[in-house]
Formats: C-alpha cells, sequence, structure tokens
C-alpha cells in the first residue's frame, strides 16, 4: 500500500467483507447431516480456506476483481491447489470472426 490511509482502507474493507462461513447441509437424517457438515468443516480447516477468502477478498478490494485458477489432480477427483492469478497479467483477444 502506497500510503497509511490506503491501507488502513484495504484492511478494513477485508475485515468487515470476512465474516466467516458456514456450509449448512440437508440430509434424509439429523446424524446424516451433522456427519457431512464436520467432513466440511474439516475439510475447510485443512485447505485454510479462510486465508484463501481472505486473499480473494483483499484481490477484489485492490483490483476490483476476483481471478483465480483451480487446479485439479492427474485423477480428476480433487482440487491440487488454487492459484490466485494478478489481475494485470490477463489478457482478452478479440476474435474478429466469431465477435467472441
Amino acid at each position: 500500500m502506497n500510503t497509511p490511509v490506503l491501507s488502513q482502507t484495504h484492511n478494513l474493507i477485508v475485515s468487515l467483507a470476512n465474516t466467516g462461513h458456514r456450509v449448512e447441509v440437508e440430509a434424509e437424517s439429523e446424524p446424516l447431516k451433522q456427519k457431512a457438515e464436520e467432513e466440511l468443516e474439516n475439510l475447510a480447516f485443512k485447505l485454510n480456506v479462510d486465508t484463501l477468502v481472505f486473499h480473494l477478498f483483499s484481490q477484489l478490494a485492490l483490483y476490483g476483481c476476483i481471478s483465480a485458477e483451480i487446479v485439479v489432480n492427474s485423477k480428476l477427483d480433487g482440487i491440487e491447489k488454487v492459484v490466485r492469478v494478478h489481475p494485470s497479467t490477463i489478457y482478452f483477444d478479440l476474435n474478429k470472426e466469431t465477435q467472441e
């Protein structure tokens, strides 16, 4: 951050936006629901989702967008990592034939 005011603004935006998260599961029975929610909480802790959310909010506050790529593992049955991509490195190319 260039100035203390910008730094404080960034910290306030991220702190106020990042109020935590909770996933609710619908299941046929209460024990199934509790087990699924417990597994999701353990996974979120293991993947350090709170830090990822902090970084994504920070990127949003600084650049006005969220830019990330999810890398799946070679078996295509899980996520290997999430890579934050700096917005200034993204370019768009217009296909004049299809206008896409």
